[in-house]
């Protein structure tokens, strides 16, 4: 079975066990998709369908990028999820406005994990 297969096989697991998360092979490189918020500096404000590079590649990298996928969805769906801690990074010198919005992000995370409790 090559890599190609073992990713279809993965996600095809993915769906049967109700995870929204999806990996994608992309040349040899792994890609987790799910529909996610939007990134703190992004005018956009509903969710849409977006990639994380994994870092990985091959074989050796997709029982991590399996774990890495379950893990992003249940954060997701306990409202945990950050960008910070899926290699987002904000901008060096951001404007006013996007410090405001990003605090006001955050602070809403917190306490929509903190309401679920």
């Amino acid at each position: 079975m090559n890599l190609s297969d073992r990713v279809q096989a993965s996600n095809a697991d993915f769906r049967a066990r109700g995870l929204r998360v999806r990996l994608e092979l992309r040349g040899q490189s792994l890609y987790l998709r799910r529909m996610l918020p939007p990134k703190p500096d992004s005018s956009d404000i509903r969710s849409s369908q977006q990639r994380i590079a994994t870092g990985l590649r091959g074989e050796a990298g997709l029982r991590v990028a399996k774990k890495r996928a379950e893990l992003l969805d249940a954060e997701c769906d306990t409202n945990r999820f950050f960008w910070e801690n899926w290699g987002w990074e904000p901008p060096q010198d951001p404007p006013k406005t996007w410090a405001i919005g990003w605090s006001l992000s955050r602070l809403s995370g917190v306490l929509r994990a903190t309401v679920r409790k």
